[in-house]
């Protein structure tokens, strides 16, 4: 909480694109409720406000400024909606799904790359949860899809002719 708290204060006023990072950030840390408040406060940031400031600047008839503030608040304002609604559809998983005996949303698997027999680690979360650096992926990802609802032993194959990619499951667990 003090972590969220401190760069919470630290954003600068009305900086929808700061707080969004923020909320990313705190999901991925598993600070769901500071997440969702974060993300509340980017839904309801006055989208006025940068056509307001450009106002400021003189004659809106020839004002770049206007222009940008314009097209500034009709991005902020698609991406707002487009939260909104994976907000209304998010959904917990349950503790139960990843346990099971198929790869799914929350399960960590452990896998040899059949071209260069090194082993990697690969998670399934959703997508506000993914950090391609790390290997998390967003479940509904073409490569993690291709993961989904195998077992261990069998082979993940992504791909077709020269970019064709192979692994083989090692193992499997919970993420969550």
């Amino acid at each position: 909480m003090d972590w969220f708290l401190q760069r919470f204060d630290a954003l600068p006023p009305g900086d929808a694109e700061a707080l969004a990072a923020l909320a990313a950030e705190a999901t991925a840390r598993g600070l769901a409720a500071e997440a969702g408040n974060a993300w509340l406060r980017v839904l309801t940031l006055d989208p006025e406000q940068p056509r307001v400031e450009a106002a400021a600047f003189g004659d809106l008839s020839e004002n770049s400024e206007f222009t940008a503030a314009l097209e500034k608040r009709d991005q902020l304002t698609s991406r707002a909606t487009r939260m909104e609604s994976e907000l209304k559809r998010a959904q917990v998983i349950p503790r139960e799904l990843p346990r099971g005996p198929v790869i799914t949303i929350g399960s960590r698997v452990l896998v040899r790359n059949l071209a260069t027999e090194g082993e990697e680690t690969y998670t399934f979360l959703g997508p506000w949860d993914s950090d391609a650096q790390q290997r998390i992926l967003t479940y509904n990802a073409p490569l993690a899809l291709a993961f989904m609802g195998k077992r261990v032993g069998e082979v993940v194959v992504f791909g077709e002719g020269d970019e064709e990619r192979r692994w083989e499951v090692l193992a499997l667990e919970a993420a969550v």
